[in-house]
């Protein structure tokens, strides 16, 4: 499987991405988050991933709520977040909880809007498979204690979409 760090989209099977975790900026804050040697000073909150997945299922629905099996070119969208509710930061993917891995569960699936190229080459959401995947949380290095900001870096494997299995096919 092929990796990618999300300044560089590289190929499905992998995801990597170091992620900031401030408090809630207020301007005073914004000048040392602007001040970070890295790209998370531009978006701090949050990251949007289209990746290419050559030989995905996709399965689209229509008004009548026929299912249709379609083939082309199509893209997975990744919604990467940062949520400061109740005095807690957290790591949300497409609206799920990413990180803390300490905190409950989620019994939801998660699930990425299907993308397909249209004949006017444009991009049109068709269908939100369900993803299957593995995450390696690796250990949070506190980038600035006084500062209380956290640089943590997590790893996403997708090894499923719309329940077909993917080893090296992408």
């Amino acid at each position: 499987m092929r990796s990618i760090t999300l300044g560089a989209v590289v190929a499905l099977a992998t995801l990597s991405q170091a992620f900031l975790l401030p408090p809630t900026i207020s301007k005073s804050d914004s000048d040392i988050v602007d001040a970070l040697p890295f790209d998370a000073a531009i978006e701090a909150d949050g990251r949007i991933l289209a990746v290419d997945c050559p030989g995905c299922p996709i399965l689209a629905q229509d008004i009548q709520g026929n299912r249709h099996d379609l083939k082309g070119q199509n893209r997975l969208k990744f919604d990467f977040s940062v949520s400061h509710d109740d005095g807690m930061d957290r790591v949300l993917l497409n609206g799920l909880q990413f990180y803390p891995i300490d905190m409950k569960p989620s019994l939801e699936r998660l699930a990425a809007p299907q993308l397909i190229k249209t004949a006017e080459d444009k991009w049109v959401e068709v269908a939100q498979p369900g993803v299957g995947y593995a995450v390696r949380i690796h250990e949070p290095a506190s980038y600035s204690k006084q500062d209380q900001i956290d640089l943590v870096i997590a790893t996403l494997e997708i090894m499923e979409v719309g329940n077909k299995m993917y080893n090296d096919a992408l």
